[in-house]
């Protein structure tokens, strides 16, 4: 086993570390994040771990079988326009969310006409994500549909449930709540070094959850995965609080620099003056969120910002202790 020491340590503990994940989009089911600086090389390591584990590993329900009456050797189901191939493709696509991981059986009656998924009637603790998919029209009389769901992972095909309840017939299931992810590796400032990487991440859900919580567990699903490869026990290291470190190297000359000194582009620059930020020590205190709240300030002025920052190493929604504006102290 490998002899734990402060040298050892430094293997993880003298590589940059994203700051944090920064929110651009964030909606019900799409979220667009960024997380900087990453070693060079780091942003793709990353970026297709999270794609791979968010589109595979994170469990969600699905219809895994279904049954109708009256179907023909032909597939064709008397009273319901589709055949029962078709009707099974729209099956699939029904988008679930279950309150445990107890199988569910549930016979729906659906009557004469269009049907869609917000009439089904389904029991308490299986919620409908997608109620306006089409499911079947009805010509004929009331027909009842039988579906069992299930929870599982990724993608299933109709073999692979196993045994399904008697009479029903198994259906390829896509259980993922993350319907799709896209990832970007573009370079990231750190002083004087442009060679690190920043990665930007798009990710999509059924709304079973929210992106933010798809790649919370993605990211916990790939620790744990990767806990059995440490056979060493870890010394804590020691944090020092963010506001005792901030506060002991509070004072930054930089602070009491005008804007202006910046060399901003324009509309940059206009935005600041109308929000009445003069001073960098003003400006650093700001967080992103505060600063694409200003009238006409976009993401690329806040891109041009936080570049320029880094290049003096100051960032955005820094603690400034007990610092104030020349004109004011």
């Amino acid at each position: 086993m490998l002899e734990m020491s402060p040298m050892i340590a430094r293997n993880w503990r003298k590589l940059k570390r994203p700051r944090g994940v920064s929110i651009v989009v964030e909606q019900e089911r799409y979220g667009k994040y960024v997380a900087e600086p990453l070693e060079r090389g780091y942003g793709y390591t990353v970026g297709e771990a999270l794609k791979k584990i968010l589109l595979s590993a994170i469990r969600g329900a699905s219809v895994v079988a279904c049954k109708v009456n009256r179907i023909s050797s032909e597939g064709q189901i008397a009273g319901i326009a589709e055949s029962f191939e078709d009707l099974q493709l729209n099956l699939k696509q029904l988008d679930l969310w279950m309150a445990s991981e107890e199988h569910v059986v549930v016979k729906c009656e659906v009557s004469n006409g269009e049907v869609y998924a917000k009439d089904l009637v389904l029991p308490e603790g299986v919620t409908v994500l997608n109620p306006d998919l089409y499911i079947c029209t009805v010509t004929g009389a009331s027909q009842a549909i039988s579906l069992e769901v299930r929870c599982g992972y990724g993608y299933a095909l109709a073999s692979d449930h196993g045994e399904v309840s008697s009479g029903l017939y198994p259906i390829d299931a896509i259980f993922s709540p993350v319907t799709r992810v896209n990832y970007s590796v573009s370079d990231a400032r750190v002083g004087q070094r442009t060679d690190y990487n920043k990665l930007t991440l798009h990710v999509w859900t059924n709304g079973a959850l929210s992106p933010q919580e798809a790649i919370s567990l993605s990211a916990q699903i790939f620790r744990e995965q990767m806990t059995s490869f440490i056979n060493f026990k870890e010394e804590d290291e020691i944090i020092i609080p963010v506001e005792e470190k901030e506060q002991a190297t509070s004072y930054n000359p930089l602070f009491d620099m005008q804007v202006s000194e910046l060399e901003l582009p324009v509309r940059a620059s206009n935005c600041l003056s109308s929000a009445e930020i003069r001073y960098i020590g003003e400006l650093v205190q700001k967080t992103e969120q505060e600063m694409v709240k200003i009238k006409n300030f976009g993401r690329k002025s806040l891109s041009d910002i936080v570049d320029i920052l880094g290049q003096r190493s100051l960032h955005l929604g820094m603690q400034t202790g007990e610092w104030s504006p020349p004109s004011k102290g």
